[in-house]
């Protein structure tokens, strides 16, 4: 049995999440899905378990679409690990995962003596099993998010949809649950799971998907497709794929992120006087050509109105920065911000958004100064180049 989707296209009404997307996930098989956050991979997921309904192409279990099987049938055979579901009942962990034997008795249904040995198997196998009397409430996070998986494990479920199954959880328990996946892959369970890690992803995945703006970047076995191209692309830094012996002889391969220069950033104020504030206006323009950043075309003619500022915020705004650090600036739009995906806004549209924050921030206050030609006097930034580390 299957699990797939074909040219799938998957959001909500009115904001197409990603396109495009293909992906198998055959009985007995673990395939991971990597992306930096707001990449889509919690929505991608949520619509192959029919949670969210396409918005183009489908999604389909043993060849027949997802929408034609029947709820109860399809709730036997997918199973769901969110990142985090609340309860608003104190249901104790025992019951909580018992839960995940609905689809075999019914809603109205009571669990049966089989229904509760299986639960606390499945406590057993993450060894939590002495929480099960204890109230959901009164666990930890690590504790929750492993009981969690003990009630997808109860669901005997052919297919498993783990989203960041090893959050919140600390180092020992992280390698449980892969333990965990790795030997349900042996009793021919199909596993999708989404992590941050890809160690994870070496560890026991057999694929991976490399998911960025909603569209596959990379996917294929995984030895082959976790490489310092792929990753460095995917999350946008430097990141290098290294192996290692363990102490028991055995060779592993991890990824290493590559280190940045250290950023430093203060501020203090001063005053100017008037021969300091001509300085500043005549001081020369320095170029980032030596980062690789391109000069774009810049005319001076903005006003307050079209960048969108109110005269309180222009009148804070004036006094950041250097004439030299808007220049930088300006040499090195648009910006790359990650704010619910991948988006790349030019400066006008980050004020007029509002989108703006930490060094980037203080950046834009700084290109909004000099569009109106009034470069600021009372503050400033004692930063360089390496200082633009959200600036590509």
């Amino acid at each position: 049995m299957t699990l797939a989707a074909r040219a799938l296209d998957f959001g909500f009404r009115g904001h197409r999440v990603g396109s495009g997307v293909e992906l198998e996930l055959p009985a007995g098989e673990i395939v991971c899905l990597l992306g930096p956050n707001g990449s889509g991979k919690t929505t991608l997921m949520r619509t192959m378990l029919g949670l969210i309904a396409p918005l183009a192409g489908d999604v389909t279990l043993d060849g027949r679409s997802l929408a034609a099987w029947p709820g109860r049938e399809r709730a036997a055979r997918l199973a769901y690990v969110p990142q985090a579901a609340q309860s608003y009942f104190d249901f104790s962990v025992l019951e909580m995962v018992q839960m995940g034997r609905t689809a075999h008795r019914g809603v109205f249904g009571g669990p049966g003596e089989r229904d509760r040995a299986v639960a606390m198997a499945s406590l057993e196998r993450l060894r939590i099993a002495a929480l099960a009397d204890r109230p959901i409430h009164r666990v930890s996070g690590g504790e929750c998010q492993l009981a969690l998986i003990a009630r997808a494990l109860a669901t005997e479920a052919g297919h498993l949809v783990m989203d960041e199954p090893t959050a919140n959880l600390d180092f020992g328990n992280q390698a449980l649950i892969l333990d965990e996946v790795a030997r349900l892959r042996s009793a021919g369970t199909a596993v999708l799971f989404s992590t941050h890690h890809p160690d994870h992803a070496l560890r026991i995945a057999d694929r991976v998907v490399m998911l960025r703006g909603g569209k596959v970047l990379a996917s294929g076995h995984a030895i082959e497709t976790i490489n310092p191209e792929n990753l460095s692309a995917l999350y946008g830094r430097p990141i290098d794929v290294t192996e290692i012996i363990s102490p028991d002889g055995v060779r592993r391969r991890t990824c290493v992120a590559r280190e940045v220069p250290q950023i430093h950033c203060s501020i203090r104020e001063r005053a100017v006087s008037p021969a300091m504030a001509a300085r500043n206006r005549n001081a020369k323009k320095v170029s980032v050509s030596d980062a690789g950043l391109q000069r774009p075309s810049w005319r001076r003619t903005a006003r307050r109105e079209d960048l969108g500022l109110t005269p309180r915020e222009h009148l804070i705004l004036k006094r950041l920065s250097t004439p030299a650090k808007i220049q930088a600036f300006l040499n090195a739009i648009p910006i790359n911000h990650e704010i619910g995906g991948e988006t790349v806004l030019s400066v006008r549209e980050v004020l007029r958004q509002r989108r703006a924050h930490c060094i980037e921030g203080a950046m834009v206050a700084a290109a909004a100064l000099w569009a109106n030609g009034d470069p600021p006097l009372l503050v400033h930034l004692d930063c360089d180049l390496s200082d633009y580390p959200h600036v590509i």
